[in-house]
């Protein structure tokens, strides 16, 4: 197991076979963490601004020497796939052994789905970090380049339930199967739409979108899942137990 932790700042990694640190952003800040870094290899680094975590993601599909069969994911943020969702204490993280088990029964390991007050588009827009316009752009696309995702792209969009923060687990065939069709749904996009006046917030529009198009896909391809809750480890307790709290009774919190 390769599981990713994408990091801008210096942090301790859980000590846990298959966790693997990744630092973003140092292309910007010259700040060397110590860890792996997006802006090696074959990279999109520049893009970090705007992709988010993305450029790890870039950098695992590129890079990672995994087997086509060996399990490959990503961690957004210090976040962490747990089994209490009101700890964050490394013993409850899932483990390689856990990841091998699950994955032997269901194609990918995702978060817990969170419930929205309004639909997934919607929440797209009020947030003040997108655009509408954008959004027909993006729909546009999957009009004319991807139409067999159209139905399950507007069911989604239209929905109050979605999978945050890119986080995943799967196989490195199946990760690789996705990228190839996320990033060039991004390259279009970025044909298309001009954020030269958008704030710092509104120009990381590919990274908010591609958390909306993880479901897409995932939809798309009648994926089978396990999901797990999610532990932000930079929130203070009672953040964390609140927010969890609102995830298990499926309480619309955002």
């Amino acid at each position: 197991m390769h599981l990713y932790v994408v990091t801008h700042k210096k942090f301790i990694c859980p000590q846990l076979n298959g966790y693997i640190p990744i630092q973003v952003g140092r292309l910007f800040t010259n700040v060397n963490l110590d860890f792996l870094s997006d802006d090696t290899q074959d990279n999109i680094a520049y893009k970090n601004n705007t992709y988010c975590e993305l450029t790890a993601l870039y950098w695992m599909w590129k890079n990672d020497n995994s087997n086509m069969n060996d399990d490959i994911g990503l961690c957004h943020y210090r976040r962490y796939f747990t089994k209490n969702p009101f700890s964050k204490s490394e013993k409850y993280f899932i483990t390689q052994s856990d990841v091998e088990s699950d994955l032997a029964k269901v194609d990918i390991i995702l978060p817990k789905k969170v419930f929205l007050k309004t639909t997934v588009e919607e929440k797209y827009s009020l947030t003040g970090s997108g655009f509408k316009k954008d959004l027909d752009v993006l729909r546009n696309i999957f009009e004319n380049k991807y139409p067999e995702y159209l139905n399950d792209y507007d069911a989604i969009m239209n929905g109050k339930e979605q999978y945050f923060w890119n986080m995943f687990v799967c196989s490195k065939k199946l990760m690789d199967e996705y990228c190839n069709w996320l990033f060039d749904i991004l390259d279009e996009l970025e044909k298309k739409i001009d954020i030269k006046n958008y704030t710092k917030q509104q120009a990381r529009i590919f990274g908010f979108i591609s958390e909306r198009l993880l479901n897409v896909w995932i939809k798309n391809k009648n994926l089978k899942s396990k999901e797990y809750y999610i532990v932000n480890t930079d929130q203070k307790c009672f953040e964390r137990i609140k927010f969890n709290l609102g995830v298990m009774l499926k309480k619309r919190k955002l």
